[in-house]
């Protein structure tokens, strides 16, 4: 009947929201972001579900995850003896994401 129907809507509700709101709360680093994230969520689950999906799963970490060598190693320029060069402080994660080392005597004006 009609309320075998309306269960069935309120389950695939209530799982939805709990996959989408478990998501946010493991993944998401800024407060704001995941209050309003949650928020959109339960208000809308399956929208709001959805709009999590497409906007709100930052692929750009799992990329750069991609490419990143394993081993990288732990220690770059800036962490040897002496001052460290310019544009040390980029080396690691430049390195982490292309899997190549600072090539000396190259500058930025």
């Amino acid at each position: 009947m009609w309320y075998d129907y309306l269960f069935s809507l309120i389950t695939l509700y209530l799982v939805v929201a709990v996959l989408a709101s478990v998501h946010v709360l493991l993944n998401k680093r800024n407060s704001r972001a995941t209050f309003g994230w949650l928020g959109l969520i339960l208000v809308f689950p399956i929208a709001g579900a959805l709009l999590y999906a497409l906007f709100g799963v930052n692929r750009v970490q799992r990329k750069a995850r991609r490419f990143s060598p394993d081993g990288a190693p732990e220690e770059t320029l800036a962490d040897g003896p002496g001052p460290a060069p310019a544009g040390a402080q980029l080396s690691r994660p430049g390195y982490q994401v292309t899997g190549t080392e600072l090539a000396p005597g190259n500058q930025v004006a």
